[in-house]
């Protein structure tokens, strides 16, 4: 069970219950701990959790900054399992607004530009993860390019536009 590998200042009762558990990954999202936050990342992918638990801890790990580059690599893997295997909805979609920091990977952006292309049920939280950036690099900009020539949805093409656009001014 991955709860038993809580530090035990933070475990607790509460854990039996969903809101227990989300409260207690609150206190670690807060605390910011490379552990506490290589737990979070953990228990985003682990199929054994309920939806509602993965879908709060990748909103949690939303805020949290995961520039250690072992945290970094840690959440890239888990958000490509997240959007290519996940099998609830809400739980891609959260794991969809966490992307634009680590698309720096190239299998992750090969996935985005695919659920760009393909998933209404994720293109638009996608695209706000990538417009919450500040830079894009030049790989996730060609990537924008191929999306924006090979994609049918005119307003998906507008989006990709304005935000090259802003980004090269």
């Amino acid at each position: 069970m991955i709860w038993k590998r809580l530090p035990l200042d933070i475990w607790s009762e509460d854990l039996r219950t969903e809101d227990g558990k989300i409260s207690t990954l609150s206190q670690l999202a807060e605390r910011g701990h490379p552990d506490d936050l290589s737990f979070l990342i953990e228990v985003s992918v682990a199929t054994s959790e309920p939806w509602i638990i993965r879908a709060e801890t990748f909103r949690f790990l939303l805020d949290t900054d995961l520039e250690d580059p072992v945290l970094h690599a840690q959440m890239t893997v888990a958000l490509r399992s997240a959007l290519e295997r996940e099998q609830n909805i809400t739980v891609q979609q959260y794991a969809a607004f966490c992307v634009g920091p680590f698309l720096d990977d190239e299998d992750l952006r090969r996935l985005v530009q695919n659920l760009l292309l393909v998933s209404e049920d994720l293109r638009w939280n996608l695209m706000e993860a990538i417009c919450e950036e500040e830079t894009l690099s030049a790989a996730v900009q060609h990537m924008l390019h191929d999306v924006q020539e090979k994609t049918s949805d005119q307003s998906l093409r507008t989006e990709i536009a304005e935000v090259l656009r802003q980004r090269a001014s």
